[in-house]
């Protein structure tokens, strides 16, 4: 009974060609790189907000989640 209630949930496997950010096209490998750059610290989030703020997100449109 529990079964049905709550279904498994399966992991995600994450590896680096994974996109983390369908407008921008952002990967974890990215991301990572960006922090080897900027001495630990990634600045693509900061992007991602400029752009958003600019009113540069699809994210409707290119995630496939839709959001």
């Amino acid at each position: 009974m529990r079964n049905q209630l709550f279904p498994p949930v399966k992991a995600e496997v994450f590896n680096d060609s994974n996109t983390v950010c369908f407008c921008f096209g952002y990967t974890k490998q990215a991301i990572e790189q960006d922090c080897r750059v900027h001495g630990g610290r990634s600045t693509i989030l900061e992007r991602i907000v400029r752009e958003k703020q600019k009113g540069g997100c699809h994210c409707a449109q290119t995630n496939p989640k839709g959001r």
